[in-house]
């Protein structure tokens, strides 16, 4: 009896595993999603190019299994910060907003293959 209940410990490690990989890489897929839609949509003009160009997903940080699980998209030009916290320009935040419900479908997805 104890290697059953061994045994049945280890494979849901495993699926925790698969479930906490698949999500990661589903988290990095959308903040790259989120960058290229930021970069696409905005509502400033950029004259220079650079602030469109600077902006960037980045890895995925944290455990999706202990809910802190993170993805972040960046915009590394100096002016950046000033441009997004001004509503008529912001363009990382709408950029997310836009996206939402695909990252909760392509979530459902990631678990429910990770599960097979």
């Amino acid at each position: 009896m104890a290697t059953g209940i061994t045994g049945l410990a280890g494979a849901l490690r495993e699926i925790e595993r698969a479930i906490a990989g698949a999500l990661e890489e589903t988290v990095e897929a959308h903040a790259e999603r989120v960058a290229t839609e930021a970069r696409a949509n905005h509502p400033y003009t950029d004259r220079t190019g650079a602030l469109t160009a600077s902006i960037e997903a980045l890895p995925a940080s944290g455990n999706a299994l202990d809910g802190q699980l993170r993805g972040f998209v960046v915009a590394g030009a100096e002016h950046a910060e000033y441009v997004e916290s001004n509503p008529s320009f912001a363009f990382l935040e709408p950029a997310a907003h836009r996206l939402d419900a695909d990252l909760v479908r392509a979530a459902e997805v990631a678990i429910e293959r990770a599960t097979r």
